[in-house]
């Protein structure tokens, strides 16, 4: 006597693998982000007019973003931020508060006008924290000669001024990320 239970199960498995599949992700075709210029930055406050102004690095930072999505042409990016520390690290342990630090984007100058930047709700830029947080939505589709964006980084230029802070040498890691929207 035959037994037909193995049989069926090796025509259902072989059966399964001859179908054809079409599944699609609904991942973009490209998402990527490139630091072009200004990946390091370090703020020195060892003056006294540091102190009473602040410091600031107008377009320090150069980015490039690559974002396609062939399924979806109309779909747009945003660029988000955070820092990777509680605090600004100073020398000798002497740390300041992430508030005192803002970022601003502004459109780099690539081959597509980004427009304005950030997330409508800031006019000074956007206050570092260890969220991530917006700094640029809406970003169109195009390669990286496409889509540049400028980062400047004031240190103390807010609400928030440096009197009272130790003097030194301070660094703080950010970390950048882009998602499709």
């Amino acid at each position: 006597m035959l037994k037909t239970g193995p049989l069926i199960f090796v025509i259902c498995i072989v059966g399964f693998f001859l179908l054809p599949i079409n599944a699609k992700s609904q991942d973009p075709d490209v998402l990527l982000l490139r630091i072009e210029s200004g990946g390091s930055l370090h703020f020195s406050v060892n003056s006294l007019i540091k102190y009473q102004e602040g410091l600031a690095f107008e377009s320090w930072t150069r980015l490039g973003i690559a974002f396609e999505d062939s399924d979806l042409p109309g779909r747009t990016w945003r660029l988000e931020f955070r820092a990777k520390t509680d605090s600004i690290i100073g020398d000798y342990g002497r740390n300041m508060a992430l508030e005192y630090l803002t970022l601003e984007a502004v459109d780099g100058g690539g081959n597509v006008i980004l427009g304005v930047a950030g997330n409508g709700d800031f006019e000074d830029g956007v206050i570092l924290s260890n969220a991530y947080q917006p700094l640029f939505i809406n970003g169109p589709q195009g390669t990286f000669q496409d889509n540049k964006i400028l980062i400047s980084y004031r240190l103390g230029k807010g609400a928030e001024k440096l009197m009272g802070n130790p003097f030194g040498f301070y660094f703080v890691d950010i970390e950048f990320r882009i998602f499709p929207d």
